[in-house]
Parts: C-alpha cells; structure tokens; sequence
C-alpha cells in the first residue's frame, strides 16, 4: 500500500489513458481546456498506440506546456490494458483530488467545478482524512455527438442512491469512472491496480463503499461517445437485457458473470484490506465471496442480511430468483 504522499492544495490532477485515440483525442482535450476551473493538470500514459496519438498528445503539450500536460514514458510500448493504464498514473499522481478521462468523451465546461464542490462538501461533512469519492451521471452521444439519451444512468437502469453500501458495491457499480473524482485519502489507499481487472472504477467504487464514503450527483458532467471502439457498450448491454428478460437461461448467465466479476474484486479486497475492515466489513466480504457455495434458501437470507442488491428492482428479483 502507498505510503502518504504531500498533496497540492486546490489542485485537480486528471488522468488519461489513451489507446488508437486520434479520432476524438483533441475534441477532448479542447472540451478541457475550456473547463471554467483552470488549476487543473493532466497526466497522460500511452498504452502503445499505432496511429498518431503521441503526436497528437506532443502538440498539446507545446500548446499548454509541460507543467500542465505530462507524459507518462512508455518507451517500450508495454501495453497494459484499460483498467491496468488508469492504475498506472493513478500512481503517478500526486494531488489533493484526482479525476479519470477517457480519450473519447467530451467534459462539459462546469465538470470539474461541479466535482470539485461536491467532494468538498462531502469532505466537510465526513472530514477529508476519510476517503471519498463522487460520480455525477452522463448524457448519451454516439461517434458524431448526435444525443442517444440524456441519463446514462436511466438508460442503464442505475439508481445510485438505493443501497449505497458495501456489499451492494461488490456485486453493482453505478460510479463510471469518466464521472469520478477522488481525494487523496481514497488515491492512497486504492494503492496499485491489479492490471487484469476490465474495471477499474468499480474497483475504486468497492474499496470507497468499503471504508469511506460515496455520493451520486443526478447532474450530467460530461458526454460519453458511444462507439464500437469503446471498453463497454450500452447497445451491448441493452442487448444482454433484453435477452435477460425472454430467457431465464440468459439471466442466470447474466448474474452469475456479474457475480464472478464481483468475487474477482472482493478476493483482492480480502487479501489486501481484510484487517483494515471493521467487524461488519469482514462479514460482508467473507459472506460474498462463499456466496456461490451456499444453498439456495442461505443465499437469500445472507442477500437480505448483507445487502447483496442491485439498484434496479428487475435485477436484484433476477438475482434473488436465479442465484
């Protein structure tokens, strides 16, 4: 686990993993440079692309300087995956409060101060020596801006004030990581990103949900391009959905990966923080992850003691009903 670091007063470090990202990079990187709160800087690793995004990124840099836009050296060109390159410069970092970019969204321009603000009321309620976290929701846009729908979060069915717990937290992230910012209490203790994790803002959602503190603001801060391109998909999902809905085979198929992916985060959960957790904490994350050996009537009463939901309804009848 990281040691504390000094941290930069009012200073919002943002991280950006980019992969092949020359067909949205500068739309980006235009949408952050208009942001109304300038004492942002922006840490970026490359993860080996082929096209021109490292010329891309080399004539931002000139254009903002290299104290507001720094490169992370990726000389050999390892590749280290989505969730393995934010862990990455989550490392690098070194501000009071991080966010996460994707190469391909465009943040609209009161984002960070919307962010901003709201972290530090949390902190102030909560003190700023615990970890907090807050995620706002998203409008919809395909590869040309053309509006899809204006909530992310009513497209995917998501309702992030219902059960905002921990063990609500392993098994359903509503916190997209394009919508996060962190203080540093939470950075320090995220530690290192396993590299092989798809997700890594629900791994940071579960590790806040675990020992600090979460709030969902219902304000769109930035439009997320959806494309083929992309690491997830609502078409994609949507499909699953439907599907889920016509076929009980499916929805087994369905709540069982989410709940395998849930058990991959808990058991790293387990093996790092386990004495760090109070009572409750333990007893959440050790019934969660011998969930899937129990029969069928203990699997109910521990989801309903542990509070092993989804924020959609439909899901967690579907959990309660194939698991």
């Amino acid at each position: 686990m990281r040691s504390c670091l000094k941290a930069v007063p009012e200073t919002i470090e943002i991280i950006l993993p980019t992969y092949n990202g020359e067909l949205y990079l500068d739309d980006f990187l235009r949408s952050l440079e208009g942001q109304t709160f300038s004492g942002w800087k922006l840490l970026v690793r490359d993860d080996g692309s082929s096209d021109q995004t490292l010329g891309i990124l080399d004539a931002w840099r000139q254009k903002l300087g290299a104290q507001k836009l720094r490169i992370v050296s990726n000389d050999q060109g390892v590749s280290l995956g989505s969730a393995g390159n934010f862990g990455c410069l989550l490392e690098e970092s070194r501000s009071r409060y991080v966010m996460m970019a994707d190469q391909d969204d465009i943040w609209l321009p009161e984002k960070i101060n919307i962010s901003l603000n709201a972290i530090k009321r949390l902190e102030n309620r909560v003190g700023p020596e615990k970890p907090c976290l807050v995620n706002t929701d998203a409008t919809v846009v395909d590869s040309s801006l053309k509006l899809l729908h204006e909530s992310k979060w009513r497209l995917s069915s998501l309702h992030p004030s219902r059960f905002p717990w921990f063990g609500r937290y392993l098994l359903d992230n509503t916190a997209q990581g394009c919508t996060m910012i962190m203080n540093r209490a939470l950075v320090n203790l995220v530690g290192e990103i396993p590299d092989h994790f798809l997700y890594a803002d629900w791994y940071i959602a579960i590790v806040a949900s675990a020992f600090g503190h979460i709030d969902s603001i219902p304000i769109s801060s930035v439009l997320w391009r959806r494309h083929q391109a992309n690491a997830s998909g609502v078409s994609r999902v949507l499909g699953e959905l439907v599907m889920a809905l016509l076929q009980p085979f499916t929805v087994r198929q369905k709540i069982r990966r989410l709940y395998d992916a849930g058990l991959a985060y808990a058991r790293v959960i387990r093996d790092k923080y386990f004495l760090l957790l109070d009572q409750r904490g333990r007893d959440v994350l050790s019934a969660f992850i011998s969930f899937g050996d129990m029969g069928f009537w203990a699997k109910r009463k521990v989801a309903l003691r542990y509070g092993f939901f989804f924020t959609s309804y439909r899901r967690s009848i579907g959990f309660f009903l194939f698991m």
